[in-house]
């Protein structure tokens, strides 16, 4: 009867050592499985930090590319709006000496008076045509 009751207690401390390393291995899968959830926790944090910072840096430099753009065109804008200034008031004074001649100021205009003649006054006041 001792040696039943020694086999019962002992295969009952069997069942609680086989008991207790199924509780330890069902923990070290769970902390295996947390660990690995963990890691994929981060790596999506990661790749997802790094879509961000490429999806900035593509965004500032098509910035930078519309800034320069930008530049170009308002330099193009105003190298043709000087351009069309230069051409418009470069030939100016050349124009205007050979349509008046020398006939310019309050002198030149006695002398075309003079020589015009009675029209000198249609032409001082700006109602005749010199020819």
């Amino acid at each position: 009867m001792a040696l039943l009751i020694l086999l019962a207690v002992l295969a009952l401390l069997i069942l609680l050592a086989v008991l207790a390393l199924l509780i330890l291995l069902t923990l070290l899968a769970l902390l295996i499985l947390l660990t690995v959830l963990a890691l994929l926790v981060l790596l999506t944090v990661l790749a997802l930090l790094v879509l961000l910072t490429v999806l900035a840096l593509l965004i500032l430099l098509t910035v930078l590319a519309l800034l320069v753009l930008l530049t170009i065109l308002a330099l193009l804008i105003l190298l043709t709006v000087l351009a069309l200034l230069v051409l418009l008031l470069l030939p100016k004074p050349i124009f205007h000496r050979l349509a008046i001649g020398l006939g310019i100021g309050h002198v030149g205009l006695l002398r075309q008076c003079l020589i015009v003649g009675r029209n000198g006054l249609l032409i001082a006041t700006g109602l005749g045509q010199r020819i």
